[in-house]
């Protein structure tokens, strides 16, 4: 059955993407040494030759055919002529050729771009998957890794694909590790991905996924945080409260306290299942301990259990605002938005001693 991806602007982006990132290191600082390669590495000249026709657009076809000639048995060859005839428009020679280089191995990236587009279209998600595993552990960082992921938008699509990162691949790491340029759709598809129930078998652990986690808080995507860490952190899951609410833990659970030690600001536990001691030497209040919360909107009554008078505590939307007043126990306004967060401050040149937090809704 012919395939019909031959006027497909994804897999030609693909392929053209992948050509370019798998250039020759010297020749691709300057295509014209390709020219003044001895004759025993011509086969690779005529595969430097053939990516830049391609790329440019000219002679893409008659450059790739001498590659391949050079070497019929190189499938980044094949490859490339597999791209150059789809680019012409001649689909049913592309997909005879891309056959042949598939037999070949799962290093080339063009060979496996056509047909990770070729089971995407036929809805057949286990290969799918296995190309785009194939395609990233070739190159953790292709430039289009985001773009190949996001394809895997449905359940049954979401759930072969965790099937292969249940194998712990390299670039899973990457995607667990977001900067901060990744936008909050693709976060919510990341997390959707590695949160998938089939993980619970073999989760990541605690570390890998916190970096994403937190990403999802600051985003307001707490449920899709939730359910990250349900997977992968079960022992550390939180419940929707306020967690940790004695100050024990060590700073490092996405959805327990958030430290912010300055140079003037000193954060330390005061003794095994004691609490936190937090001492401020500036001359400006500082904000000392953070969290994500789903407190209902309201009006809460503050108390923080131990030396805590020179505390104060805030629930705002995106970042803790400093406080206008400090007081260790107080009235506050949970306000209503996606993103809640509670700090609590320090006045200047002071010190306190925290051993709970108890926040009650008044009625």
């Amino acid at each position: 059955m012919r395939l019909r991806i031959a006027a497909s602007g994804a897999i030609l982006a693909f392929v053209a993407l992948a050509l370019l990132s798998g250039l020759d290191r010297m020749s691709a600082l300057s295509p014209s040494l390709a020219r003044l390669v001895p004759p025993a590495f011509a086969a690779e000249a005529a595969k430097v030759r053939a990516r830049s026709a391609l790329l440019e657009g000219q002679g893409a076809v008659a450059a790739a055919r001498d590659a391949v000639a050079a070497n019929p048995y190189d499938a980044r060859a094949l490859g490339l002529l597999g791209a150059a005839l789809l680019r012409d428009g001649q689909g049913e020679q592309a997909e005879a050729v891309f056959r042949l280089s598939a037999q070949l191995g799962w290093r080339d990236g063009a060979t496996q771009l056509y047909w990770f587009e070729a089971a995407r279209q036929a809805g057949a998600w286990d290969d799918a998957a296995l190309r785009a595993d194939a395609i990233l552990r070739d190159d953790p960082q292709f430039p289009q890794g985001e773009v190949l992921l996001a394809a895997f938008d449905e359940e049954a699509a979401r759930k072969a694909l965790a099937r292969r990162v249940a194998a712990r691949p390299g670039w899973a790491a990457r995607f667990l590790n977001p900067g901060s340029d990744v936008p909050v759709e693709a976060l919510r598809a990341r997390a959707a991905l590695f949160a998938a129930p089939s993980l619970a078998d073999t989760p990541f652990g605690c570390d890998e996924p916190a970096q994403l986690a937190r990403r999802l808080l600051a985003n307001g995507e707490r449920q899709a945080a939730e359910d990250l860490w349900r997977v992968h952190c079960p022992e550390q899951a939180s419940d929707g409260a306020i967690a940790d609410p004695k100050f024990a833990g060590d700073g490092r659970s996405p959805f327990g306290w958030q430290r912010h030690p300055a140079g003037d600001l000193a954060i330390r536990a005061a003794g095994e299942g004691e609490g936190l001691v937090l001492e401020n030497d500036g001359a400006v209040t500082r904000l000392a301990l953070s969290q994500a919360v789903t407190l209902a909107p309201g009006r809460y009554r503050v108390a923080l259990r131990g030396d805590a008078g020179a505390a104060a505590v805030t629930v705002d939307c995106g970042a803790p605002k400093r406080p206008g007043s400090v007081s260790a126990a107080s009235l506050i306004e949970v306000p209503a938005c996606d993103n809640r967060m509670l700090g609590i401050w320090m006045r200047p040149r002071s010190a306190a001693r925290l051993e709970q937090i108890r926040l009650e809704a008044v009625r």
